[in-house]
């Protein structure tokens, strides 16, 4: 029920926070000359309403397959939940940085959603883990329906790496909305040059996915090898960037580029935050390559 309640809400605020738009547009209260397409704020509210859909997407199905007890609901949530493990930080950390920059918030309202959101990371998905891991959870999905369904087929480690690999997709589509800034190999990749990139790569990531599901060899060797070029890539590009490198590439409105001047950072304290989801994400497949050889023996659940 939680789960339908929380997708029910997302369902809803995600087309409502459409309205900032026209906040920010020209005639808002917040406009400010720049805003658009390319500007940090305009992708910033794009960013937040994908994140409803996405939680709508995931939650409501996800709700209605316990409340039936639908025997691919178990593997699907622990695959979630291993992926909250490793996306967890540097969402918590964009999810703060969005509401703290954006919304003026009392200190008791900062502190108390800081606070909620650290419980959320590391509290939640270690109970949660060992809840579905417990055999009474099982039993209970397996006497609510009696056939298979293909995802309880998949192993729990090729289900995360595919739902990294499809959040990835989504986080380079915010990318088409910053300029098409592209990090690679040491320069940056803008305008449709840079959007041609980010379109291939999220050709290769899809089909990878769909590899890794279908449990190929070559889905896995090729996910492994795509995203560890991807880490390299932008790893290095940040490391050997300065600040202003960043910015000619993201290219923001007269005012927003003021504002973000006046930060102290240089492009290798990004690739710290960014290495670490980068680098999980690689443990993760890694991780994979077991189910992908193993037999295929009907314990697709294991973790």
């Amino acid at each position: 029920m939680l789960l339908l309640l929380v997708g029910g809400i997302a369902a809803i605020v995600g087309p409502l926070e459409t309205y900032c738009f026209e906040l920010f547009s020209e005639g808002g209260r917040f406009h400010y000359e720049g805003f658009g397409l390319g500007s940090f704020m305009f992708a910033n509210i794009a960013a937040q309403i994908a994140g409803y859909y996405l939680i709508a997407l995931v939650f409501i199905p996800l709700g209605y397959g316990h409340l039936r007890l639908r025997r691919w609901a178990p593997p699907l949530a622990l695959a979630l939940l291993w992926f909250w493990t490793v996306m967890g930080v540097p969402l918590c950390i964009a999810f703060l940085f969005a509401l703290l920059s954006a919304k003026p918030l009392s200190p008791i309202v900062s502190m108390a959603v800081i606070a909620l959101t650290c419980v959320a990371y590391p509290a939640i998905p270690a109970l949660m883990i060992r809840l579905y891991g417990s055999k009474a959870v099982r039993a209970a999905f397996e006497r609510g329906e009696e056939a298979p369904h293909w995802v309880e087929r998949v192993p729990v480690p090729l289900l995360v790496e595919s739902l990294l690999l499809a959040f990835y997709v989504v986080v380079l589509h915010v990318l088409i909305l910053l300029n098409g800034a592209f990090p690679l190999f040491g320069r940056w990749v803008t305008g449709l040059p840079g959007i041609a990139i980010i379109d291939l790569v999220c050709l290769v990531l899809l089909l990878m996915v769909w590899g890794v599901l279908k449990q190929r060899k070559w889905g896995w060797w090729g996910s492994l090898l795509s995203f560890a070029t991807l880490t390299v890539s932008w790893l290095f590009t940040l490391s050997t960037s300065t600040w202003q490198d960043v910015l000619n590439a993201l290219d923001f409105p007269a005012f927003e580029r003021e504002l973000m001047q006046r930060v102290p950072l240089q492009g290798y304290h990004l690739a710290i935050p960014a290495a670490a989801p980068l680098l999980l994400t690689l443990v993760a497949i890694l991780r994979a390559k077991g189910s992908i050889y193993a037999e295929r023996t009907g314990s697709a659940q294991s973790t």
